[in-house]
């Protein structure tokens, strides 16, 4: 048995409409109940996470004032490398290192499919997600939150890729300054002032000791090797394209945040749209056209239509409003 066109509509307009419920049910579920969030990893041993801090610091602007109630001098006006120190010290507070801060089907149904397709997309890269979500991160996505918390202090910024780790460097005093969040080392060079990457990478013996001394020799080895490697640096513009690597991260997900919302509200739309055209059966009146834009939109059901009576008053038409 065949199925008429009308018949083909209809099932078609009921799929998107159940389909756009769902994900956007999923979305609506994952942002007001803790059902959206990533798994976070344990602390490491020795690790300075704090679970009070990760309770309470939420967004970036809770962690910016955490930082500022930290100094018993307003925040604005301490010098820019005592604002770094104490910006470096509450991030590396609010997170446990770990691989686990990935977008969840519920945290965004979005970027979980897209990350199927595109390598790195599962990764949460915005700040506010991030914190919003969990506490676990990695090195590039601590290092750009503190890089977004320098910003916000006023001290310009950059993210430092190496050869497997990233940091980050804030500028003042006229040079570069590095700053490690997650594996939480911050190195002095021989003039007493924070190394930049540059001086880390001509004094491997430094960065080994250093590292080694808060993580064990293997890994102040291994550090050592990474900052004798290739170095890139980035500096993001305040607005740029999507989140693609040398630009914003973060500006991707940003869009998606809406998307995970206009999309199944656009899919139930339109599949409300078809089941309901689909419904009514093509006009049969004398303007046809006329008869079926009043049904596609719900203001007219014709139940019935009867010639005019022999006292020639008009039709009887039954409708509903």
């Amino acid at each position: 048995m065949g199925f008429s066109t009308g018949s083909l509509t209809r099932a078609a307009g009921i799929a998107l409409l159940v389909l756009g419920v769902a994900l956007l049910a999923s979305a609506l579920l994952g942002r007001w109940t803790g059902l959206g969030r990533y798994p976070s990893c344990p602390p490491r041993t020795g690790e300075r996470f704090s679970p009070a801090l990760a309770a309470r610091a939420t967004t970036l602007d809770d962690l910016y004032l955490e930082a500022g109630a930290r100094s018993s001098a307003p925040f604005e006006t301490l010098v820019p490398e005592r604002k770094m120190l104490i910006l470096d010290e509450v991030v590396s507070e609010r997170f446990t290192h770990g691989a686990l801060s990935e977008y969840t089907f519920l945290g965004n149904w979005l970027f979980r499919a897209a990350g199927r397709y595109r390598k790195g997309n599962l990764h949460i890269e915005d700040p506010d997600t991030l914190l919003r979500l969990g506490h676990s991160a990695l090195c590039d996505e601590v290092s750009f939150l503190l890089y977004r918390l320098a910003e916000k202090a006023g001290i310009p910024a950059r993210h430092v890729f190496l050869d497997g780790h990233v940091v980050m460097e804030a500028s003042y005093g006229g040079a570069w300054h590095a700053f490690d969040p997650d594996l939480e080392v911050v190195l002095k060079d021989d003039s007493g002032a924070i190394a930049s990457v540059a001086w880390l990478r001509a004094n491997p013996e430094r960065v080994r000791a250093a590292y080694g001394a808060r993580w064990g020799d293997d890994t102040g080895k291994r550090v050592a090797a990474i900052f004798s490697g290739e170095i890139q640096y980035l500096a993001y513009p305040r607005e740029t394209g999507l989140g693609v690597k040398g630009q914003r991260p973060g500006r991707a997900e940003r869009f998606a945040a809406w998307g995970q919302y206009a999309i199944p509200l656009a899919l139930a739309i339109l599949g409300a749209g078809l089941a309901r055209i689909s419904h009514h059966p093509p006009a049969t009146s004398a303007d046809p056209g006329m008869s079926t834009a009043f049904r596609s939109i719900g203001l007219l059901d014709v139940v019935s239509t009867t010639p005019a009576s022999p006292s020639g008053r008009a039709p009887c038409i039954h409708a509903r409003l």
